[in-house]
């Protein structure tokens, strides 16, 4: 479905060469649409704030909704437009915690602290402040204190970035759809589903798997300063060192980290990003009684029976294709795949970014 940037209506993009749906657990997930340039809604589709909402036909569930971020086109002979969409994750993405919300540029303290607070606590109580005072329309559902207590220091970082680690490592997948002219804001805890998903079965069709040990053990992590004056933390995972037999160490630099309090934090989060990934890509048959977004969706735990064993973990990434050739496919990534150039590319830009980031807040 179609809308303008005030949320209008427009109408459905039927009649599309592809729909390519890629959909990321706790990230900002991407659509494209491949319609010919002669399509009666291509002209709209190129409006600058143009939305679009992918929904299931039959169950009413919202897969994707966001806004077009890019378009491409080529000609003349099979003269055709690309339109390239961000998911409304892309709100958490591009928010900016404030240390003091209600505040001018003048009011505004060091840092915006959260102590022993549950992680969907700090993610709402952020989004709600920062949306209200960008103006946005948007609803945040009330907490229920869910997800691991966190320690938490929020200086204009967006969002996302701060709490993107703690939410992978968590049973929590955020959620950002568009409601009416708006958007509503939530989280839904992981199922565990109790299927047998496998080719006996009857509901794998096929399976491409790896599997990556962790980086290290314990970390040693650099604030600020200079030579003997240089702010240091450790972490230490000692159920890693139990199950491997011996530490191992990485350095950790965290200029951009103001506060030497949260130092051993970034350690933590170090070991999270580098711990042992077992990634899963498989092909499923949908069925009536076995559907994406009606009996699991992104978050969920599932458990596939492979030649080498049983593989569990989370599903982290689906991928949803529809052309008039092939029909309908989807492809949900289990685990997180190790060999993924994306994955490691984000992760150094986010470091980057970071480090970048204290010299421009001062």
């Amino acid at each position: 479905m179609a809308y303008d940037k005030t949320f209008k209506r427009l109408g459905s993009v039927g009649g599309y060469s592809t729909v390519d749906l890629t959909l990321i657990r706790n990230g900002v997930s991407a659509c494209e649409v491949t319609v010919r340039a002669s399509h009666k809604k291509a002209k709209q589709l190129r409006e600058k704030g143009a939305r679009i909402t992918v929904t299931d036909d039959v169950t009413g569930v919202q897969y994707f909704s966001g806004s077009r971020v890019g378009m491409s086109g080529s000609g003349p002979a099979d003269d055709q437009i690309t339109f390239r969409f961000e998911s409304d994750m892309r709100i958490l993405a591009r928010m900016l915690a404030w240390t003091n919300p209600a505040g001018n540029t003048t009011n505004q303290p060091t840092y915006k602290r959260y102590t022993s607070v549950p992680l969907e606590t700090v993610l709402k109580e952020a989004a709600s402040q920062n949306a209200a005072r960008l103006g946005l329309p948007l609803t945040v559902a009330p907490t229920k204190g869910r997800g691991q207590l966190v320690n938490v220091g929020y200086r204009f970082e967006p969002i996302l970035d701060k709490l993107q680690t703690r939410l992978d490592a968590s049973n929590l997948t955020v959620t950002v759809e568009q409601i009416a002219a708006g958007w509503r804001l939530d989280v839904a805890e992981s199922r565990v589903i109790r299927k047998d998903i496998s080719v006996e079965s009857g509901t794998l069709v096929s399976y491409d798997w790896d599997e990556e040990r962790f980086a290290a053990t314990r970390t040693l992590v650099a604030g600020q300063g200079e030579g003997s004056n240089r702010a240091l933390a450790t972490y230490v995972s000692t159920i890693r060192e139990g199950d491997f037999g011996f530490p191992e160490e990485i350095f950790v630099d965290a200029r951009d980290i103001e506060d030497a309090a949260d130092l051993s934090s970034r350690g933590q989060e170090k070991l999270q990003e580098d711990a042992d990934k077992s990634g899963l890509s498989i092909k499923l048959v949908e069925t009536p009684t076995f559907k994406y977004g009606e009996h699991y969706r992104l978050g969920d735990t599932v458990t596939i029976e492979t030649a080498a064993g049983p593989i569990t973990d989370k599903i982290k990434q689906v991928q949803i294709v529809a052309n008039r050739d092939n029909g309908l496919t989807i492809t949900p990534i289990v685990g997180e795949r190790s060999d993924s150039p994306d994955i490691r590319l984000l992760r150094y830009i986010k470091r980057f970014a970071g480090s970048l980031s204290v010299l421009q807040r001062g």
